[in-house]
């Protein structure tokens, strides 16, 4: 009595190529790009935090020595200038990752 056994070819295991060197770091730098977005963002979180506590400064008057009212009254002003044109870049940043 003969028996046959089939053969049932293995599978064949391919290598997952690795990329070059030049296109893993394109791949890490668009990583790092899109992270720098959350970066912003808290940013300009921080800086409307900044704007609301100096708003209270203004708004408390003679709470303050003499000058702080004032002073953060300029502050605010100047951050307010600040703030938006970080929101003009961060927006443009976003444009180009995107």
């Amino acid at each position: 009595m003969s028996t046959c056994t089939a053969l049932t070819p293995a599978p064949v295991l391919g290598l997952v190529e690795t990329p070059l060197p030049a296109v893993k770091a394109r791949q890490l730098f668009a990583e790092a790009r899109a992270v720098s977005l959350d970066h912003l963002n808290a940013l300009e979180r921080a800086m409307d935090t900044v704007g609301e506590l100096l708003d209270a400064v203004v708004e408390g008057g003679d709470l303050y020595a003499p000058g702080l009212r004032e002073f953060a009254g300029r502050l605010t002003e100047d951050l307010s200038y600040k703030a938006r044109t970080l929101r003009m870049l961060s927006m443009r940043q976003a444009e180009s990752i995107g």
